[in-house]
């Protein structure tokens, strides 16, 4: 048998292979959406609506991770997301009817909801909870990576091509892959034995959940990840829209600069590792929103200039948005870990970034189609003040948990001296 901590390593190393495969099956159809719309396939509305299914699926499969997830095996959970979702991007490109497409890619998103969090389940099996969230926080960082590859892949496509589409093949046979990588090594570093060794949540106590919640900020932090949400996907999301609608862009060109965004987000990650270290997260959090508030300020009055400043401001504000997203979705869920409530806390504030990005895909796409451009961007600009209030606001609640938890750490510190 292996050692434990080659055994962490590997499960690491998959994990992060896992998360970047996820993410370029994630957004093969935001990278192929400008291209479906150039082409006439689908309107801006129906493309919206496809993009909104995965980003409902997914929230809906985060509700089921807060209530089941702790009691689901990890490994056959996460084996069921990668193998499902790489089905489906392969028959992607087989349709074009907006109906069949919005159900295929909602499905994609339920499935895709279930890979991260068994990850860290696992994960947790073998690390305390200091090193599980350094890497929460380092595993995060596959998907800028997988989202970098996936615009650069679908650009190079339409430009040798004409097409995008195979970017969605490319995906799914990413996934299986991984997925064959997972039932080879699992059995020569038998994570099956990790599975059991994980603490198991008291049955009834599913309630537990929500109260955990009320802990680090209850309603001002869901609804402060809600607007992260719509701000980090739904802006990422329009980007290639934006360009070639404003600026005229070629398809192809539009595509390709979108990939600045996951290179912008990769420093989001690297926020997040230095805002880990500090006492409060949520308030992180509030200084990170203040920040996008700023630029999508900047981003109003100076992107006329040239798409180069739009591209510079959409960029940044998406690092920003990223680096809330793995400071609190990550690494948060790691302080409940001896509860038994990874999945759930994580599941439960994933659902509420997801239910922002579903809300935004179809609302962003309908403001700037009703009203312009300028609309949508001051639309981002009142979301990114407002979530910084609102993260202020949860900073109370979670720094009084945070100095209660140290006071109990030393305490039993303490007593162990004295034992």
């Amino acid at each position: 048998m292996e050692t434990k901590t080659s055994s962490a390593r590997t499960l690491f190393t998959l994990g992060w292979a896992a998360n970047f495969c996820t993410y370029v099956g994630r957004r093969t159809y935001s990278a192929c959406m400008g291209e479906l719309i150039a082409l006439g396939v689908l309107s801006k509305s129906a493309a919206g609506l496809v993009a909104t299914a995965f980003f409902i699926c997914y929230g809906l499969g985060q509700i089921v991770n807060a209530f089941f997830g702790d009691s689901f095996p990890p490994l056959k959970t996460l084996l069921t997301g990668l193998i499902g979702s790489g089905l489906l991007n392969l028959l992607m490109p087989l349709f074009s009817a907006p109906a069949l497409l919005a159900a295929l890619w909602g499905l994609n998103g339920f499935l895709q909801s279930l890979i991260l969090p068994p990850i860290v389940r696992l994960l947790s099996a073998y690390l305390s909870k200091d090193a599980l969230n350094r890497a929460s926080v380092n595993l995060r960082s596959s998907g800028p990576m997988g989202t970098l590859f996936c615009y650069v892949a679908a650009a190079l496509f339409v430009y040798l091509f004409s097409a995008g589409k195979p970017a969605f093949w490319l995906a799914g046979a990413a996934l299986l892959s991984v997925a064959l990588s997972y039932l080879i090594l699992g059995k020569k570093y038998d994570f099956s034995t990790a599975e059991r060794s994980l603490p198991k949540p008291e049955k009834g106590k599913n309630a537990r959940v929500f109260s955990l919640i009320s802990l680090a900020g209850g309603a001002f932090l869901l609804l402060a990840l809600l607007i992260e949400g719509a701000l980090n996907d739904g802006i990422t999301g329009w980007i290639p829209t934006l360009l070639f609608e404003e600026y005229d862009l070629s398809v192809s060109l539009s595509i390709l600069s979108t990939a600045a965004a996951p290179l912008f987000s990769v420093g989001g990650v690297l926020l997040a590792k230095f805002f880990s270290r500090r006492k409060n997260e949520m308030r992180s959090m509030g200084v990170m929103f203040f920040l996008s508030f700023l630029l999508l300020l900047l981003l109003f009055f100076l992107r006329r200039i040239s798409p180069l400043f739009a591209l510079l401001f959409l960029c940044l504000t998406s690092s920003f948005m990223n680096g809330i997203d793995v400071l609190i979705v990550s690494v948060v869920p790691n302080y409940f870990k001896d509860e038994g409530r990874i999945a759930g806390v994580f599941g439960l504030l994933n659902f509420f970034v997801y239910a922002g990005s579903a809300l935004s895909m179809y609302a962003f796409g309908q403001v700037s189609a009703l009203f312009g451009w300028d609309a949508a961007i001051l639309l981002w600009v009142g979301l990114a003040l407002i979530g910084a209030v609102l993260a202020l606001l949860a900073g109370r609640a979670w720094g009084k948990y945070k100095e209660n938890l140290r006071a109990k750490e030393k305490e039993a510190a303490l007593k162990a001296q004295e034992g």
